[in-house]
């Protein structure tokens, strides 16, 4: 790939602008702050599971998540519960660059969540492979078996 032939000023009225777009976008956006991007997440399996991200439980603003119970008396971090063929947003809950581990734990009869049979899912935001202007949805489809990330 070859640079296009651009004099020095124009060099640096090109560079002068990326900085001036990263400054505004640093000042201006939460993009920094590690809410860049949504995640949605879809239950395509049979059975109720709960989902959060990280062990922080984090989430984008006014997004409606909660805690459930697990067999040994604690709570889980903060997050979705998704009853079948459902889709929830944790909202813009991580940041550009970013490679959160989403966990799926099934929910028992009780209602309560099974940390026994925790199902890690590992993305990145943005991918090494692929050299592309980064998604600001990112969707994980959760299976049963495993999960797919869509772009």
């Amino acid at each position: 790939m070859e640079l296009p032939k651009l004099t020095q000023r124009q060099w640096i009225g090109a560079g002068s602008l990326a900085l001036v777009a990263i400054v505004l976008s640093f000042f201006l956006t939460n993009w920094w702050e590690g809410e860049a991007i949504e995640i949605s997440v879809e239950n395509a399996a049979a059975g109720t599971v709960f989902a959060y991200i990280d062990n922080t439980g984090r989430h984008g603003r006014n997004t409606l998540v909660e805690k459930l119970a697990t067999p040994n008396g604690k709570e889980t971090p903060t997050g979705l519960l998704l009853q079948p063929n459902q889709t929830r947003s944790f909202g813009t809950a991580v940041g550009l660059g970013d490679s959160p581990t989403l966990h799926f734990l099934p929910v028992t009869e009780d209602s309560r969540a099974d940390t026994s049979r925790v199902n890690d899912c590992v993305f990145d935001t943005i991918s090494p492979e692929k050299l592309r202007i980064p998604s600001r949805h990112i969707k994980v489809k959760w299976t049963g078996n495993g999960c797919e990330t869509l772009y």
